[in-house]
């Protein structure tokens, strides 16, 4: 039986890491929630995330910050969930902004938002776009950015 993970023997302590903003595009949906979330989670626990981070979720789904943290929550497994403070200093750093994609003054507001972020979390302007999304969506995606 193999083990669900393997020993590298890599250390990411002491590991110099850059304020950045996380954008995930389809971040209502099932990969966000099972698998990106739950492995940002667990680089934070590790203090393997920069200080200064917030990760944006984006989707068409209508919701507001706290309820894509509780969303995102509910998903975590009592093995990866780790405890309650871990968590809300985690959920400190997600945002939520609802997005049509076939819709420019849509993408115009995300922007909007994502600089109102940078300057929250002093970020530096450096971004991170993560498309958890249907393949479809990707060049209206790449033309609202």
């Amino acid at each position: 039986m193999l083990s669900s993970t393997i020993d590298c023997g890599c250390s990411f302590t002491n590991l110099h890491t850059d304020p950045c903003l996380i954008v995930i595009f389809g971040a209502s949906g099932d990969l966000t929630a099972r698998k990106l979330i739950p492995a940002l989670y667990r680089l934070f626990s590790q203090g393997s995330l920069p200080e200064n981070f917030v990760i944006v979720g984006c989707s068409r789904t209508r919701m507001n910050d706290a309820e894509f943290c509780a969303h995102l929550e509910k998903h975590l497994s009592s093995q990866e969930f780790g405890t309650k403070k871990s968590w809300q200093e985690f959920a400190a750093h997600l945002r939520y902004v609802q997005l049509l994609y076939d819709s420019p003054k849509s993408f115009a507001d995300l922007a909007t938002s994502l600089k109102a972020f940078d300057e929250e979390f002093r970020t530096g302007w450096n971004r991170i776009f993560y498309l958890a999304t249907p393949p479809s969506l990707y060049g209206a995606i790449a033309t609202g950015l």
